[in-house]
């Protein structure tokens, strides 16, 4: 025993290796993910055998461990590995209509996704262009409209990026629905 372990004995401290003290804190943190129910895989055990593991990792670096898949996502940044929600609020344009050019862009960016076709983004359905209105006639169930992806009375912007293309029929039933 070196003067620094018989130090550590005096004051109760058992004689771990330096490096592992020095990573105790992440050693802890893990422990502490493997307590959270989403990390909580039968093939890793409890917090104390994630500890362990994580043990034998500090002290032999080349020993390969894999991490539960949502370890590897929360460590990417990533929220469920689901992508980032569409439509803004709150902005400059907030409660407002589209602008025609603001329809325009909507439309051709649907164009644009579904190889010059425009469909409906909630129905797949391919949509056609509005005519005029005339006394009498009900327009077609995919008659093209822009909907707002956040509705105007909860703060949509009546901008491009806060725009989807809906069929007729999608857009009536919506209403002011997220």
């Amino acid at each position: 025993m070196n003067e620094h372990d018989m130090r550590r004995a005096q004051h109760g401290m058992s004689a771990f290796p330096r490096n592992l003290l020095q990573r105790m804190p992440l050693l802890l943190l893990i422990a502490g993910l493997a307590a959270i129910p989403s990390f909580a895989q039968p093939s890793l055990g409890t917090g104390i055998e994630v500890a362990r593991i994580a043990e034998a990792t500090v002290l032999e670096p080349l020993a390969q461990q894999v991490l539960p898949a949502d370890a590897i996502a929360i460590a990417a940044g990533k929220k469920g590995g689901q992508p980032p929600p569409k439509g803004t609020a709150n902005g400059d344009r907030a409660y407002m209509r589209f602008t025609p050019k603001g329809k325009k862009d909507v439309k051709d960016e649907n164009a644009k996704e579904y190889d010059g076709e425009k469909r409906c983004e909630n129905c797949d359905v391919p949509t056609v262009d509005a005519q005029k209105s005339q006394k009498g006639v009900t327009p077609p169930g995919n008659e093209t409209q822009v909907d707002h992806v956040i509705p105007r009375a909860k703060g949509g912007d009546g901008s491009p990026s806060n725009g989807q293309v809906l069929c007729r029929e999608c857009n009536n039933a919506k209403s002011d629905k997220l």
